[in-house]
């Protein structure tokens, strides 16, 4: 499902009912003062103005945050997510969690650690790791992913970001190195490239179960399951220089270079195999955007190309005529794409029931939205856009 926010504070639902699509039971709350919405795979959380947190959609991932209900009154100043729970953090550093309780939303087991001092939260497909004020680490949640007994040494102090896989986390220090734990066949492990890993790394880039490190020369390296992006050779030569970011699906990486050329790799199924739009991908691309299976990448004069699962955004020929041109910025549910155009119009197109449909709302949306930040950053907060389109989504750093 998507979730609107307008410039007056209030919400538009739309996609899948149980996902969020529906709001209906819970719209007296979200007609004003909404600062930013949130995410699992099922579920929204509404951050308001007051500091108070409104949920909707699926109970069992988040919808129903009736246990911590009095927690989150106030004092709230940003809410993280997996697939099925959230966790807000509070003025005074402490960390309030619900959802499902496997997956994270259950935190007794290290609620001393959580009281105060937390900067921020981040998050694999069943657990979160909590980076502090001190540069020190705390996990909790899905075991294989939540486990970092084996690298604790490493985690109590100079930590600065934290990346991680559908079942495994990475840790990028002060000093450009980085440090794995969790599962080892989603990236858990980096043993066979850990004299690459030691310094110099700036970002760190994931699949489901591979990671992708860049580094500040333009190099890639990669580790984690060789389907899903963790083997490169086949690009290598394509990458050891000049990379300047990299998008993911669930098991392939796109790497966008200085020449504004994108180099594809990992599993075909995923959008590793871009063959298909190779011509196009040459030069003259912007950004790369990403759902779950497929890429929709924009071009320098506004157009949008997709390759991946046709099903899932990767075929936009029903949409051609409309993103040929004039396209800002896009944005990704986790089977369907939304292009914000010049013109405040919407054109979405991927599978129906995850929101590639808008028809029931194109009336509401077309021609009234100016501006459609990143939700995943916060560069909005300074712009004052008319709107800002979130998905429920699996929102993992």
């Amino acid at each position: 499902a998507f979730a609107a926010l307008k410039a007056d504070g209030s919400v538009v639902s739309w996609g899948n009912s149980d996902s969020g699509g529906d709001q209906s039971s819970i719209a007296f709350f979200l007609k004003d003062g909404v600062e930013r919405i949130f995410s699992t795979t099922r579920a929204f959380a509404a951050l308001k103005t007051d500091g108070s947190v409104i949920t909707w959609g699926h109970s069992d991932s988040g919808g129903d945050s009736s246990s911590v209900a009095s927690s989150l009154t106030n004092d709230v100043i940003d809410i993280f997510s997996n697939r099925e729970s959230f966790a807000a953090i509070k003025s005074d550093g402490s960390v309030i969690t619900w959802g499902d309780s496997v997956h994270g939303g259950d935190s007794s087991s290290v609620a001393p650690s959580l009281n105060g001092g937390v900067n921020k939260i981040f998050s694999s497909g069943g657990a979160f790791a909590a980076l502090k004020n001190d540069g020190s680490v705390i996990t909790w949640g899905y075991s294989d992913a939540a486990d970092s007994s084996e690298v604790r040494s490493s985690l109590i102090s100079e930590v600065s970001e934290i990346y991680s896989t559908e079942e495994a986390f990475a840790a990028l220090k002060n000093d450009g190195s980085v440090i794995s734990w969790g599962d080892s066949g989603a990236g858990g492990d980096q043993s066979l490239v850990a004299s690459d890993l030691t310094s110099g790394i700036t970002q760190i880039f994931s699949t489901e179960k591979a990671f992708a490190a860049l580094k500040n020369d333009g190099s890639v390296v990669t580790w984690g399951n060789d389907t899903d992006g963790g083997n490169s050779s086949e690009v290598s030569s394509q990458i050891d220089s000049d990379v300047i970011s990299i998008s993911s699906t669930d098991g392939a990486f796109a790497a966008l270079k200085r020449d504004g050329s994108v180099i594809t790799w990992g599993n075909s199924v995923y959008g590793g195999d871009s063959s298909s739009v190779t011509d196009k991908l040459k030069s003259g691309i912007s950004q790369v955007f990403s759902n779950e299976n497929a890429f929709a990448a924009l071009t320098d004069e506004g157009s949008v190309i997709t390759w991946g699962n046709s099903e899932y955004g990767g075929d936009s020929s029903s949409v051609t005529l409309s993103i040929n041109s004039d396209v800002d910025y896009i944005y990704s549910t986790l089977r369907a794409f939304a292009a914000l155009k010049k013109d405040g119009s919407i054109i979405s197109w991927g599978h129906p029931d995850h929101g590639g449909n808008q028809s029931s709302v194109t009336t509401r949306l077309n021609n009234e939205i100016a501006f459609l930040a990143n939700p995943f950053t916060n560069d909005w907060l300074n712009k004052k856009p008319t709107a800002i389109i979130f998905s429920s989504n699996n929102i993992m750093e």
